[in-house]
């Protein structure tokens, strides 16, 4: 038994008697998305980012990464989770730190960390240190709101000898510092 397409879908063109007022259409439209049942039930609460204040000095925003397992962290309703200040701060240094100064057209020739890899298979000296310290002192100066790096500290891991260990602080414009480690292989 063959449906008629107008039954099951509604009418597909106006009849010439049908006036269209695309103010009242465009109305219709934008209450239907505001709807909450719209996109289902698998929209968690916990999902929903809801700043109470507005924010007044933004670092920017981007979704969550998880650099271990390679891919986007996705909530209940399989999109990116979305972050912001501090926690997308840390992810952009973490980026910054594992991207090849130059590797991707998509960066700026000046974003990256540069020669990282050359230390790999290198004895670990105070020399190779300190130009570790440059090398990230450069690629956190990248970053618009990054006006300095302190107390910065590498060391080989006691666990792998082709992982080093670095752990240093950034000072934002505003004043404040944020503290990071991480392990560069």
């Amino acid at each position: 038994m063959a449906v008629d397409p107008e039954d099951e879908f509604g009418t597909l063109v106006a009849a010439d008697d049908d006036e269209i007022n695309p103010s009242a259409e465009l109305d219709a439209i934008e209450s239907s998305l505001s709807d909450p049942t719209l996109f289902g039930d698998d929209l968690a609460q916990d999902d929903v980012v809801v700043e109470t204040q507005p924010q007044v000095y933004s670092l920017g925003r981007s979704w969550q990464f998880d650099f271990n397992a390679r891919r986007f962290v996705r909530g209940r309703a399989r999109s990116p989770l979305p972050i912001t200040g501090v926690a997308q701060l840390r992810q952009w240094i973490e980026k910054t730190l594992y991207t090849e100064r130059g590797a991707l057209p998509i960066h700026s020739d000046d974003y990256g960390l540069e020669g990282a890899d050359a230390l790999i298979g290198q004895p670990f000296t105070s020399g190779a240190s300190a130009l570790l310290r440059i090398r990230v002192e450069e690629a956190m100066l990248f970053h618009p709101k990054i006006i300095g790096v302190e107390n910065f500290d590498a060391q080989v891991s006691h666990d792998d000898d082709e992982t080093i260990m670095v752990s240093f602080t950034v000072q934002l414009d505003n004043g404040d510092l944020v503290a990071f480690d991480t392990r560069l292989q």
